[in-house]
């Protein structure tokens, strides 16, 4: 946890000392990475992590707290992070109330000032204009729609869930009312990013068991730690042919291992989850987290395709393809899916030549295949309809992606008002369509995207 905290440059600049020891839960932190804050309102005006005093067998917390000559007298306020457990505590009490006043020290060794953090947590989630899936891992006193978003309800358009929604118009909700909980995924549409605060509880058991029924399931992710996919779902046994996934990213259980794009779970995301057993299943997930350090290469970034922002669509489908060039796997090869003009997503395939393409969209349409090689940009022969939470492929039974054969894209400089051109199979070209019987190729220019499709095309 980092709070963001100002630099104070005006013309006046004080320093104001605390040392001080805190707990959580009148349990006393000896944990090095925890972090204390200190706020006025929601400006956070210093941050430092207890440092042992072998003296005192205590933690204490040697904190500088900054402003101006008009916060004298402002009151401060604590909040205290947890690094074992990714928690925050935003209320905490004072063995004494605590001012800004210039050039002061608060608190001594023998005596430090003691803070103690509530059993209330707070959950921050950046919520993005467009669509987010999200979740609550908090469990406020209140947890009708309408007041966890009442903060945000300015730029609340709908919350959805997988049965029922709500709008909300300039902060006037209409649609079917509901609590939200710990257990479910929401799809909410915003007009613009905004920051969602809920303070509350961890919940009980109960609040966080996830019941899984056969087909889609909208679940929560309501452990307060980032984890991989294989032990945040190790719990709920996984069975061949369970999938997850995110706005972006998916998974595949193909019996011994996840697979796919999505490597983690985080934290006030939301997720759909595929159950391929007949039967229902519950789960948690699990209570103590080793912190998730990803064990692979950073992605490579992609260089030729600029994919839209996945919070313009509400949902999703899944693609697992294989790629090949003139029947040659393409290792680290970058393919874009288009629906028309608009690149809806792009990826890098693997070592083995796959790439998992999670493909954001509302509506039917036609998805097409581009990659890049050596400067040339390739079109693949294979096109897949767009249809909501649909799954194209599986590892075992990826969509074939072949490139080289059929058809390719590349930077012939064709004018825009000679849309066409003819050529035959050495690349003469002709004075306009072929009608003998033969094969040729026909290039044609989009003007809209500077790409020129290239096919080759039998005349019979």
């Amino acid at each position: 946890m980092k709070w963001q905290c100002p630099e104070f440059k005006g013309n006046e600049s004080y320093a104001f000392k605390l040392l001080r020891t805190e707990s959580k839960n009148g349990q006393p932190s000896y944990d090095a990475d925890d972090v204390v804050g200190v706020f006025v309102g929601d400006e956070c005006r210093g941050m430092a992590y207890p440092t042992y005093n072998a003296r005192y067998d205590n933690s204490f917390v040697m904190l500088d707290v900054y402003g101006n000559a008009d916060d004298a007298g402002t009151p401060l306020t604590f909040k205290v992070y947890d690094a074992s457990t990714g928690i925050m505590y935003p209320v905490t009490t004072t063995s004494q109330p605590v001012a800004f006043s210039a050039n002061v020290l608060v608190g001594k060794y023998a005596d430090p000032l003691r803070i103690e953090a509530a059993d209330k947590i707070e959950q921050a989630t950046m919520l993005g204009a467009g669509w987010n899936w999200m979740s609550f891992y908090a469990k406020a006193d209140d947890m009708d729609v309408r007041s966890v978003f009442a903060d945000v309800a300015d730029g609340v358009q709908t919350v959805k869930t997988q049965n029922v929604f709500v709008n909300c118009d300039n902060g006037m909700w209409y649609g079917k009312n509901f609590d939200v909980d710990n257990r479910s995924m929401y799809k909410v549409r915003m007009t613009n990013a905004r920051m969602l605060k809920l303070i509350g509880s961890s919940g009980t058991q109960a609040d966080r068991t996830i019941t899984l029924v056969p087909g889609w399931n909208w679940i929560a992710y309501n452990n307060t730690q980032t984890t991989s996919v294989a032990n945040a779902l190790a719990g709920m046994d996984p069975q061949d042919g369970d999938m997850i996934k995110g706005q972006y990213g998916f998974a595949l259980f193909d019996g011994y291992e996840w697979t796919g794009s999505l490597k983690a779970l985080v934290p006030g995301q939301g997720y759909m989850l595929q159950s391929a057993s007949a039967g229902t299943r519950t789960f948690t997930y699990p209570a103590s987290l080793a912190p998730y350090a990803p064990q692979r290469a950073a992605a490579r970034p992609l260089l030729n395709f600029s994919p839209i922002d996945h919070h313009k669509y509400p949902s999703n489908m899944t693609i697992t393809a294989r790629v090949t060039f003139n029947d040659e796997v393409q290792q680290g090869a970058e393919v874009g899916v288009f629906a028309g003009d608009e690149c809806r997503t792009a990826e890098v395939t693997d070592a083995d030549g796959y790439a998992y393409f999670t493909v954001p969209g509302e509506g039917k349409c036609n998805l097409r295949f581009l990659m890049v090689k050596n400067g040339d940009v390739w079109l693949a022969e294979a096109t897949v309809d767009f249809i909501e939470d649909a799954i194209c492929g599986s590892y075992k039974h990826p969509l074939e992606l072949t490139f080289g054969k059929i058809t390719y894209v590349d930077g012939i400089a064709v004018d825009a008002d000679d849309n066409t051109r003819w050529f035959d199979v050495h690349g003469r070209m002709l004075n306009g369509k072929p009608t003998a019987p033969g094969v040729y190729v026909r290039s044609t220019y989009d003007a809209s995207t500077g790409l020129t499709t290239t096919r080759k095309v039998v005349v019979r």
